[in-house]
């Protein structure tokens, strides 16, 4: 009897399982390629290094995911192509009418291009970084410079997670 009671209950199973929009990707679902070079990264705005902390961001974060590899230029299928658009230090807190705490905030412009083709195989404008990163003023504007710098990384990484997370999930 119990036999019997199993295999509607295993059909009905595989119904709902089969038909509830959720898919488990397998890893060529989104990708049409599978080598990537990341081109140098243009700096559009006047805060000198972006372009590096950007390009290493990027570099490091494509590779940790390991859906595609980052490879030279020669070697690449596709270029990605980036552009830091805009940098703000915005103040957050201030005391006795001093910042004391900024928000730094940081966009990019993002090209897939093929190699081959030079087609333009998708563009993403004006991405930010979807977490808020800020850092605090401190006594010495040494360690206010390394705090802001640790921020700008923070900020390129950040960037660089949301933009694999858009290319490679689509």
């Amino acid at each position: 009897m119990s036999r019997l009671l199993l295999i509607p209950v295993a059909y009905l199973l595989v119904l709902l399982v089969s038909s509830c929009g959720y898919r488990v990707l397998a890893e060529t679902d989104s990708l049409d390629f599978r080598n990537l070079h990341v081109a140098p990264v243009e700096n559009r705005t006047r805060e000198p290094g972006l372009e590096d902390l950007l390009h290493r961001a990027l570099v490091e974060e494509l590779a940790l995911d390991r859906r595609v590899r980052v490879v030279a230029r020669e070697q690449a299928e596709v270029l990605l192509e980036a552009a830091v658009i805009r940098f703000n230090l915005d103040p957050t807190v201030e005391k006795n009418d001093i910042a004391v705490q900024y928000e730094v905030k940081l966009d990019a412009d993002f090209r897939l291009v093929s190699k081959e083709s030079g087609r333009v195989l998708r563009e993403i404008s004006r991405l930010g970084s979807p977490i808020l990163i800020s850092f605090s003023v401190d006594r010495s504007a040494l360690g206010t410079r390394a705090s802001q710098e640790a921020a700008e990384i923070e900020a390129a990484r950040a960037l660089a997670r949301e933009l694999t997370n858009r290319v490679l999930l689509r």
